[in-house]
């Protein structure tokens, strides 16, 4: 594993932070292993780590999705030296970038001048808050919410009728109900990993299908119901009595 070319990242929580680094070396064995990855929600404070094997290269990192983040380079640190078989990477000082995730606590109830958009202006991705705050993706959504502004600029265009507000009503409609099942999950899953872990683990299709909501196949609102159908009745119970104590 010391031969190969490797790109660790640290992500840090609500405004998050990313660091990232590359490192050169030459051909290795596949880690973990062909077409896997690893993601442990046990490692740090309402977050996870990972290790994403890709073009040979390996994106790890950690992130503490809360206001104020434990350290970062401590949970870091902990998590690539208890992981043995990335003993022989060289690892150089990681650097990084908030992540600001969405927050359904700091949401208004109703759209205003100061949201998403005011007066010819909009916000999108990472500058609007639109990052999933269950696994803090963000390139799905800013690309989802440009291509919303851009359509609302051009309906614009073409009827003066029209409000660049609609973006955000858009954007309410669309995203922050994704988001809101999002924020849900994440407090169940961070406040209760090992819980979590112990009860899904015999469903891997319920994982799967997760992977089809980063995927953008499936959507939060869709994913819940069919979730719901594959786990049995007495882990339902679970997970909700978990809800109830959070």
């Amino acid at each position: 594993m010391s031969q190969s070319i490797t790109n660790i990242s640290l992500i840090a929580a609500f405004s998050a932070g990313l660091l990232s680094f590359v490192s050169p070396c030459g051909p290795g064995p596949q880690y973990p292993a062909m077409g896997k990855a690893v993601i442990d929600i046990g490692v740090c404070s309402k977050g996870y780590a990972w290790i994403f094997p890709k073009q040979g290269r390996l994106s790890v990192g950690v992130g503490e999705f809360q206001s104020k983040p434990a350290s970062l380079k401590k949970t870091f640190d902990r998590f690539v030296g208890g992981e043995k078989d990335l003993a022989g990477l060289d690892v150089p000082k990681p650097m990084g970038h908030p992540l600001p995730l969405f927050s359904r606590t700091e949401l208004s109830p109703e759209p205003g001048p100061d949201d998403l958009v005011n007066g010819q202006a909009m916000l999108v991705g990472d500058a609007g808050h639109l990052v999933d705050p269950l696994f803090g993706e963000g390139i799905y959504y800013a690309v989802r919410s440009g291509k919303l502004a851009a359509m609302a600029v051009l309906n614009q265009r073409h009827d003066r009728g029209k409000s660049l507000w609609a973006y955000e009503l858009a954007i309410r409609e669309q995203l922050y109900a994704e988001f809101r099942i999002a924020s849900r999950l994440a407090d169940i899953v961070y406040t209760f990993p090992r819980l979590c872990h112990r009860l899904l683990s015999p469903y891997r299709e319920v994982v799967q299908l997760y992977c089809e909501v980063l995927q953008g196949k499936e959507t939060y609102q869709s994913f819940i119901p069919r979730a719901k159908g594959i786990l049995k009745s007495s882990t339902s119970e679970l997970l909700l009595e978990a809800m109830r104590l959070r």
